[in-house]
């Protein structure tokens, strides 16, 4: 084969032989004797230049590595460089942003074209023969052309005119048939005169048009803008239209679209053919603005009536659509009840209180009633729901739920302490707690011995026998728990001593004799800071100390009953007082007289054998002796053994006296007899420290004075100062020597002397 084959142009001559072995040689004959010794060539594939035109016979003989050869002559036709020619179409001018179609123009036609390239002049260029180009600014440029015309290389070039033509541009928005599509011109200017063709066999001439598209599909838009300079400008896109969806629902009849409960909406919308529903939205017209996303949803509507729902379905792509429809809303039933005290393991009251029914279910727990007015027993504690369904007259349902709290139950018990006969026996609540239903009362029966209430109680029962108790819980929300236990009630012994003495002064050694009675052990606790015991039935024990010890008896019996008693032992500074509170004369039927003397032990010690003084005027005195002891504030009221005759004497005075007396105004007492007042004998007479003045007159006013052997007065004083019929004075400062007292008294006036001595 061969190309190029144009005078004074290299022919390029391709070897194509073919052998069973392996060609060795080659050897070409050009027939062009004017071309010298290039006439022959052994290149396998060689090149040769033809100085004229003409048809030549060109052959190759080919010898193989076995000795064969082969040859070929084919003719070669030269042409003539000057037979043909090239130009370039279109000579222009044109318009920029509009596809310009080149082309070679030719002598021998475009089918002897080849080798081509273009080059544009604004920095383009290609080797297609007939290309498309389009120029993005006006101008002036040159546009080279180099190609091969029957096998000669030719060259052309030409200066196009580019007018300014218009970059056409647009967008759109909405891609949905049956909806409005906005197409917005973008071009880079105006033009006089616009056209817009849809694709859909519609066209516009607006800028700015917007269009409908009544279906679904790809559609071919474009839009041609001519200038004022005559350019005219195209550009056109596919539009792709999607289907919008035309929604439509339904709504279930009664029970499923009544006030109160869930009424059901079904889609039922068709599915587009070119896309798919992907979402819902429902408004369903009432004053919640209740909405929902689901594609079949079921909404609750609280009261009956007519509401426009809307439903917008919305495709994958983008297109929605709504439709809007009036529903009927039923009126529903109202279901109502009330739930009893509930506790575990007792019938919980459940009563329908719901109007208009026609049927109802209870579902509690997993047992159905149908019945007006259901009991259940809940066996343990918890939260259980308890679910009520009513159907009224047009068949809506209604359907009321409630969470019965079940507490904890409480697990009533008690504990006792001391359950000895005659002495209080305690009962403590020992039932379990309840933290979410606390014990909020204790009721106590203990039978004919009466009841009591609170977490605590006492009871005493009177003989050793068995007794029954019941303690009866309620908690907070009212439920009651009972827990009844036969009581044994043992035998109690009594616990009984004498404490010999009971005061004095430390040390103090006192015997204590046990005189309790049914008991077998014994403990004594002598109180003192030691914590001295002894378990001998009748011990002594000696205090050290000053001091008040309760000294204590604990008596008991194999069966854990005791008894207690305290006797408590004064360890004291002894302070004496031995007082007579009263003094008088008995009359006898022979006419004398007893004296009756109330005596009072004040001491904080017992008083062990007074003794009595009896004075008879100023002359006579009579002593007895009391034998017995006077435990501290005892009083004793004694009848002397002493008689006072008739005429005897006009006066008797009786005295109390014992070791170490420390209060000496209280023990001595005088009385008169037939004289209604009397001064008394003072006494002591002699005096050092005190001296007593002693009178009998009991009603009338009256003074005392003393007086010294100069006449000087040294003390007085009125009835309103004195009391007690004596006043003691204190005469330690006063002078030896002789003072005279003076009583002075319903215009009487009486005298004693005394001596004041040292």
């Amino acid at each position: 084969s061969f190309s190029r084959n144009c005078a004074a142009d290299a022919a390029v001559f391709q070897n194509t032989s073919v052998d069973d072995g392996v060609i060795l040689s080659w050897s070409w004959f050009f027939d062009d004797p004017s071309s010298g010794p290039a006439n022959s060539s052994n290149l396998p594939s060689p090149n040769h230049i033809f100085a004229e035109p003409g048809t030549y016979q060109v052959q190759l003989t080919v010898t193989d590595d076995c000795g064969d050869t082969d040859t070929l002559v084919r003719p070669v036709v030269v042409t003539d460089p000057a037979s043909v020619s090239l130009a370039i179409l279109p000579a222009g001018p044109v318009c920029s942003f509009q596809p310009v179609s080149f082309s070679p123009a030719t002598s021998v036609g475009l089918g002897e074209v080849s080798d081509v390239q273009w080059n544009f002049g604004d920095g383009n260029s290609t080797t297609v023969v007939q290309p498309v180009h389009q120029y993005a600014s006006a101008n002036t440029f040159l546009v080279q052309l180099a190609a091969r015309v029957a096998q000669c290389s030719k060259n052309a070039t030409a200066s196009l005119v580019v007018n300014p033509g218009v970059d056409v541009q647009f967008s759109s928005s909405g891609i949905c048939s049956q909806q409005s599509v906005s197409f917005l011109n973008l071009s880079s200017q105006v033009g006089i005169s616009h056209l817009w063709d849809f694709g859909d066999g519609q066209t516009s001439t607006a800028l700015n048009p917007t269009h409908t598209y009544s279906n679904a599909g790809e559609y071919n838009v474009s839009l041609e803008i001519v200038s004022a300079n005559g350019c005219v400008n195209q550009r056109s896109e596919n539009k792709k239209i999607w289907s919008r969806p035309v929604p439509d629902f339904s709504l279930a009849l009664p029970p499923f679209s009544c006030a109160g409960t869930p009424s059901q909406f079904t889609d039922l919308t068709p599915p587009p053919t070119d896309s798919n529903i992907t979402s819902w939205s429902w408004a369903f017209g009432d004053v919640a603005n209740g909405s929902s996303s689901q594609r079949n949803p079921a909404y609750v509507y609280t009261t009956s009536g007519s509401y426009s729902v809307t439903l917008t379905t919305t495709t994958n792509t983008g297109c929605s659509a709504f439709v809007n429809k009036t529903v009927t809303i039923a009126a529903s039933p109202t279901a109502t009840f009330t739930t009893g005290l509930a506790c575990a393991g007792s019938p919980t009251q459940f009563t329908d209180t719901s109007t208009g029914i026609v049927a109802r279910q209870w579902q509690i727990q997993s047992t159905t009633y149908t019945s007006l007015n259901p009991t259940h027993v809940f066996p343990a504690q918890g939260s259980f729901p308890v679910t009520l369904t009513v159907t009224g007259l047009n068949g809506c349902l209604n359907q009321r739920q409630q969470v019965v709290n079940v507490p904890v139950p409480i697990q009533p018990d008690f504990v006792t302490q001391n359950a000895c006969a005659t002495q209080v026996t305690t009962f403590q609540d020992a039932s379990s707690a309840s933290p979410s239903d606390p014990a909020v009362n204790w009721q106590w029966n203990f039978g004919s011995l009466g009841s009591a209430q609170g977490t605590a109680a006492s009871r005493i029962f009177p003989t050793p026998q068995n007794y029954a108790v019941q303690l009866a819980v309620t908690s907070q929300s009212g439920c009651q728990y009972t827990r009844a236990r036969t009581l044994a009630i043992n035998t109690t012994p009594e616990a009984r001593f004498v404490a010999t003495p009971v005061a004095g002064a430390a040390p103090l050694t006192v015997d204590f004799t046990n005189t309790s009675s049914g008991a077998t052990s014994y403990l004594w606790l002598f109180g003192d800071a030691g914590n001295s015991q002894s378990t001998v039935t009748s011990p002594a024990f000696t205090y050290l100390s000053l001091g008040t010890y309760p000294a204590r008896l604990i008596a008991g019996l194999a069966n854990g009953c005791r008894d207690t008693t305290t006797v408590h032992i004064n360890v004291l500074v002894p302070a004496i007082d031995l007082s007579i509170d009263r003094f008088d004369l008995v009359v006898q039927p022979d006419g004398t007289r007893l004296p009756r003397v109330t005596i009072t032990n004040r001491s904080n010690v017992p008083v062990r054998n007074p003794n009595l003084q009896l004075q008879l005027g100023s002359e006579q005195s009579v002593v007895e002796t009391v034998v017995q002891t006077l435990q501290p504030g005892e009083r004793l009221v004694r009848l002397m053994n002493a008689r006072v005759g008739a005429g005897q004497t006009n006066f008797v005075c009786v005295s109390a006296s014992t070791a170490n007396d420390q209060v000496a105004d209280n023990d001595r007492q005088c009385v008169s007899i037939g004289d209604p007042w009397l001064l008394l004998p003072p006494h002591p007479n002699p005096a050092r420290d005190i001296l007593w003045i002693q009178w009998t007159l009991t009603s009338s006013p009256f003074e005392v004075e003393v007086w010294n052997s100069t006449g000087q007065r040294v003390a007085a004083f009125t009835d309103v100062e004195s009391t007690g019929g004596q006043r003691g004075i204190d005469v330690s400062r006063w002078a030896p020597g002789v003072y005279i007292i003076q009583l002075r008294a319903e215009g009487r006036v009486e005298q004693a002397r005394v001596l004041i001595a040292r």
